[in-house]
């Protein structure tokens, strides 16, 4: 098959969105199938085709950082790509790029599946002054949306619910993104890890509470921070070390300063991608308190990375994060913090529970997201039906 993923965000940018839809494209050209990616020029002056890219001219928003905005709807790119002629359009975003699905699809004639990545209602602080209006507005747009797409894919049960509470006008698959899980779980070399820790100036015997991904408002880090403060507090040789950066890491930093924790927590700023799974390897335990992920890719990273985890209880973790077994789902900074002493106490239990989470991370894996993904697309190229009306692929 020739299959076109349309984005508005792709790399270098490094998100849950961008992670998706390369474990998707790498997944999908395995398979044998020619696939490539319609997104937004980084600068506003030209479009072009770099490999299997094409980049559209786009522009700045203010809405959200690193957004960007295009109205190149009849850039002549978007001829090449009818030329291109692909059997199948998958868009992964819900703003210029999707338009741009919609126009070539209906041109083509061909199916337009849509992934909905993001629960807008949790970044409303974004683009709206009243938390209400944004979220009425967030479930008309998504009705909207849902009325030109084939099939939309929901990366978790979370994200289904959700979209039938809108009552969305077009069938909804569950297809839970896939991480490539090669790439996760291999033992440091000494020298890395001694290197590493270093850098950070952490101890060599350090007890590592790790987090990992954006710090932005809506990832609830002010809140994990209260929550592991106790243990941190009663712990000499325990700390917390926060991997990535964002618009929020300023204000955090100033709310370690306020706990007295400076001593205590580390932030190592952003990392690249290809280092990201050696910093895993520094945790003893992965905690997250957010309650706005779809999915959480940063979730199966750990798992894979043989981390178990204390996180806030959450429905898009049903089935990942099982009590007991990989790690502890929590209601309250209290159980937070008395799991974390759990595990942090027990290294034999910490170690049964990482050997299950690195099992359990096997059914999360890229090369079954790939084989989903194929049978939705199978599914609908073999129906008989306008490739504009709703046909349920499950």
């Amino acid at each position: 098959m020739k299959i076109l993923i349309t984005t508005d965000t792709y790399a270098p940018s490094v998100n849950g969105v961008v992670t998706s839809i390369r474990s998707l494209c790498a997944a999908l050209s395995s398979l044998g199938h020619e696939v490539r990616i319609l997104t937004l020029a980084p600068k506003a002056e030209r479009s072009y085709q770099e490999d299997n890219v094409y980049y559209l001219r786009s522009f700045r928003c203010a809405v959200y950082p690193d957004a960007r905005l295009t109205i190149a709807f009849r850039d002549p790119l978007l001829r090449k790509i009818e030329e291109w002629s692909p059997d199948i359009i998958h868009s992964q975003t819900e703003f210029s790029a999707f338009f741009c699905a919609r126009h070539l699809a209906r041109r083509l004639g061909i199916p337009l599946v849509h992934t909905y990545h993001t629960l807008y209602e949790d970044y409303t602080c974004y683009f709206s002054p009243s938390k209400t209006i944004g979220a009425q507005a967030i479930r008309s747009f998504t009705r909207l949306v849902s009325r030109s797409v084939t099939v939309l894919c929901a990366p978790s049960v979370k994200v289904q619910q959700t979209l039938m509470r809108y009552r969305v006008h077009a069938p909804i698959s569950v297809l839970p993104t896939g991480i490539d899980l090669s790439r996760f779980g291999h033992a440091l070399p000494a020298q890395k890890r001694e290197a590493l820790l270093h850098g950070l100036d952490l101890p060599q015997d350090a007890q590592v509470i790790l987090s990992l991904g954006r710090i932005a408002e809506e990832k609830n880090y002010d809140v994990l921070l209260q929550n592991v403060a106790p243990v941190l507090r009663e712990r000499e040789n325990t700390y917390f070390l926060v991997v990535g950066d964002g618009p929020y890491r300023e204000e955090l930093e100033k709310q370690v300063d306020f706990l007295g924790l400076r001593d205590k927590v580390r932030f190592s700023g952003m990392v690249a991608p290809g280092d990201v799974p050696a910093y895993y390897m520094l945790g003893d335990v992965f905690v997250c308190a957010s309650t706005s992920e779809t999915q959480g890719l940063t979730y199966l990273e750990a798992m894979a990375s043989g981390l178990p985890q204390v996180v806030q209880k959450d429905d898009c973790l049903l089935g990942v994060v099982n009590d007991g077994e990989n790690g502890f789902q929590y209601t309250s900074p209290e159980e937070c913090a008395n799991r974390l002493r759990t595990l942090l106490d027990d290294d034999a239990y910490r170690g049964m529970l990482s050997e299950n989470a690195k099992a359990g991370a096997h059914s999360f894996g890229m090369e079954v997201f790939g084989e989903r993904a194929e049978s939705c697309y199978r599914a609908l190229l073999s129906s008989a039906v306008p490739a504009r009306s709703a046909v349920l692929c499950e």
